[in-house]
């Protein structure tokens, strides 16, 4: 008999799915009309010389940083295939969501909220960047979900 598919597992994979999508699309912009004394003239060369204004999640931050979103990405895909799989259970599966969902949180928050793109005057986070940070609170959450899923089962009276 097949086993129904449970809402914690599922809503850290899509939160792993969303973070995988939003860190490709553009994170950073560059306002170059907020620099001073020739901003249209610095605007006009980097379009004609096709300078790039915007970064992703992978342009800006560097190596470390870069492998702990991948493993966060990676971790957040497969853990919860694997528990549907059948191949991982219990609740070290659920912490391993929360972990890799309070790791994320915390490595979006470090670059786009605490120590934003430099330099603040002229680069801005964009809409993708609070999308990741939402990508990465909808895995915690389902990784508590799917702790309290797997620490209380329905069906068992507890006193």
């Amino acid at each position: 008999m097949r086993e129904r598919l449970k809402p914690g597992p599922l809503i850290v994979l899509a939160g792993a799915a969303g973070l995988l999508v939003a860190s490709l699309l553009t994170w950073y912009r560059i306002d170059l009309g907020k620099i001073a004394g020739g901003g249209a003239v610095i605007a006009r060369y980097a379009r004609e010389n096709d300078y790039a204004t915007g970064a992703n999640a992978w342009e800006p931050w560097g190596p470390l940083p870069n492998l702990v979103l991948l493993l966060v990405i990676g971790a957040g895909l497969l853990l919860p295939l694997a528990a549907m799989a059948g191949r991982l259970t219990g609740l070290r599966a659920a912490l391993g969501a929360i972990v890799t969902g309070a790791l994320g949180t915390s490595l979006v928050l470090l670059h786009v909220v605490i120590s934003g793109p430099e330099p603040q005057d002229i680069v801005d986070a964009q809409p993708a960047a609070w999308l990741g940070l939402l990508c990465c609170l909808t895995m915690l959450g389902g990784g508590f979900l799917w702790w309290d899923r797997v620490a209380h089962p329905r069906g068992r009276q507890t006193v």
